[in-house]
């Protein structure tokens, strides 16, 4: 009422004073809308050109390069924590209590169908990175820094070699720096080829450069055609991704002379037609994940698999973020879209299509506290947060699907949080998620895929201070209650002793960084996973690796019932 009266009663003047700050008021209030909003939704592209090409002999024909320990490349290149240990402890409103599943699901499979070695540590390196990928007829995995191939019978057919035996001929600075690391191995199932990529980088210098290389044929020991591609940063964690108009990669941004400096997450696609003929010269392009205020925290392109081809569809970016730079730890998982214009590369467009708001979580130091483990009092790295290798797509009949997974700390166990994604005319939407964490363990170093049925497969590693590190399975049908992993848990392999992959940077036994769960696409059913576990040595870097194919057809019903508890 006072303010009523004081304004009809105040002079001309003062009154058109008022008028233009209240006007001036709403433009600024509007433009902070717009600036937000256009921050979310838009930037410029980048487009770049490969720097380098090479086509080589057939692999099995050429000098490889011997896996071994390289004086240069022992140097361990560690992922970066985009917050401070200040603002990752700190928090302004209370944590939510997640719904866990802590029993395990009442349906017994029937166990791995192949169960056989990967590639040891014969790089001698603390980080495994293993991942692989399978094909009509080979299996392929790579660890850091080496690779080897299989026939589907589990019989070693080539390897382990040194990742640089791909590459060997292709002569450049890469070929004088340390290199390989985060190495990926894909098959394109829509053209019948191999891609790989890995980077490699000389922070003393400012060289930094992404490897990629696409098998000629579909013969992964045949020739390849190799490119390189240069960055103005440190280009981490790389990540690449099949799409029908496409090879997608991201990464997170890093001055190279201040690792603890992150820059930004990158989105960038090369051009993937160009790339299978053999162009000497490629395009990429890249955008630069808008960043209003705080970090992405390790976003990944969604990998298409199965029979169904999407037609002119964008390819889809997730990432764990948060919006609200008051609590850091306030988190939602975001999707964006990739619209790439290869006949104008400068009209491709980037930008936020969903949000889902994910609740607030427990903040922790640099990449959590670990995960005790049986026989030693340093704990195993978990890396909660970050979304594990892969993010797979499927189009179904009447939909389309993402499923994606990470770990979390709650501040007393470490949990599996996973998703599915679904999108119909009206857009994506959060279909189910669930927490996985059943008995006592500690449960991290996820991997998810989803098969043709709509059957989803998860594999981990548990570890408790009573138990080495593990490797173990679960899953759920299509038709099982939502966010519940239905089947029991299967024991893949047994750790042999203590992780020692000790990392004085963070205290702790580094793990993964990732795993890899695939799909065949023979059948579109049968899953294949890797992973690595502890050999009985307690020396450093007692990692080796091993490699399952399975599928989930139900062989007993147990009498039990799935628990769903509140964990306060």
């Amino acid at each position: 009422m006072t303010k009523s009266i004081n304004i009809k009663f105040c002079s001309h003047s003062k009154l058109k004073a008022m008028k233009s700050i209240i006007f001036l008021s709403v433009i600024i209030v509007l433009l902070g809308i717009v600036s937000f909003t256009f921050a979310q939704q838009a930037t410029k592209p980048k487009v770049k050109k490969s720097v380098s090409f090479f086509k080589t002999k057939p692999l099995r024909g050429m000098t490889i390069v011997i896996s071994g320990e390289h004086e240069k490349e022992q140097k361990v290149v560690p992922n970066k924590m985009p917050y401070g240990e200040e603002k990752l402890q700190n928090r302004v409103t209370s944590v939510d209590s997640p719904i866990l599943q802590k029993s395990y699901g009442k349906l017994r499979g029937k166990g791995p169908i192949l169960n056989f070695a990967g590639i040891d540590n014969v790089n001698g390196l603390i980080v495994a990175d293993p991942n692989g990928d399978v094909s009509p007829l080979y299996y392929m995995q790579t660890v850091n820094r080496s690779f080897a191939v299989w026939d589907k019978e589990g019989s070693l057919l080539f390897g382990p070699v040194d990742n640089a035996s791909i590459w060997e001929g292709f002569e450049g600075p890469w070929n004088n720096i340390s290199w390989g690391g985060d190495p990926i191995f894909k098959y394109d199932q829509l053209a019948d080829r191999w891609v790989v990529c890995a980077f490699s980088l000389n922070f003393d210098e400012d060289l930094y450069y992404e490897m990629v290389a696409v098998s000629m044929t579909s013969d992964p020991l045949g020739s390849y055609y190799c490119y390189a591609f240069q960055f103005d940063y440190f280009n981490d964690y790389p990540k690449i991704s099949i799409w029908p108009d496409g090879y997608y990669i991201t990464y997170n941004m890093y001055d190279g002379h201040d690792p603890d400096d992150f820059l930004y997450s990158l989105a960038t696609v090369i051009d993937r037609e160009a790339m299978l003929t053999g162009e000497p010269e490629i395009t990429m392009i890249q955008f630069d994940i808008p960043d209003p205020d705080t970090e992405r925290f390790f976003p990944m392109a969604a990998d298409l698999r199965g029979e169904n081809i999407p037609e002119n569809e964008p390819c889809f970016i997730i990432t764990v973020d948060n919006h609200n730079p008051a609590d850091p730890w306030e988190l939602s998982l975001d999707v964006y879209e990739f619209q790439t214009d290869w006949q104008e590369p400068q009209n491709s467009q980037f930008g936020i299509v969903a949000q889902f708001d994910l609740g607030t979580f427990e903040p922790f130091i640099p990449y959590g506290p670990g995960a005790p483990q049986k026989g030693s009092n340093i704990n195993v790295m978990t890396v909660p947060l970050y979304l594990m290798y892969p993010v797979t797509y499927r189009q179904f009949n009447d939909h389309d699907a993402i499923v994606c997974c990470h770990t979390i700390w709650d501040g007393n166990i470490h949990y599996i949080k996973w998703y599915e994604l679904r999108k119909e005319e009206a857009g994506w939407y959060l279909y189910q998620t669930g927490n996985y964490a059943p008995g006592n363990m500690h449960y991290f170093s996820p991997s998810i895929s989803i098969n043709g049925n709509g059957d989803i497969a998860l594999g981990y590693t548990i570890s408790n201070e009573d138990t080495y590190p593990c490797l173990k399975l679960t899953g759920r049908r299509a038709e099982d209650s939502l966010g519940t992993m239905s089947f029991q848990e299967i024991e893949l392999y047994k750790g042999l002793n203590y992780a020692n992959t000790y990392f004085s940077l963070y205290d702790q036994n580094m793990w993964g960084d990732y795993a890899s769960m695939m799909v065949d696409p023979v059948d579109d059913t049968t899953f294949w996973f890797t992973h690595m576990y502890t050999k009985a040595t307690t020396g450093l870097g007692n990692w080796a690796t091993r490699i399952f194919s399975f599928n989930l057809p139900v062989k007993i019903t147990l009498p039990s019932l799935l628990i769903i508890c509140k964990v306060s």
